[in-house]
């Protein structure tokens, strides 16, 4: 459910990118 949050959030988002990136960094580094 978090990623989809996320996603849902960065696609509304300008940093839409840069958000995702850090979620998708933070998924692997977790």
């Amino acid at each position: 459910m978090r990623e989809r949050f996320c996603i849902g959030v960065a696609t509304r988002t300008q940093d839409g990118p840069m958000v995702w990136v850090a979620h998708k960094v933070v998924t692997e580094s977790g």
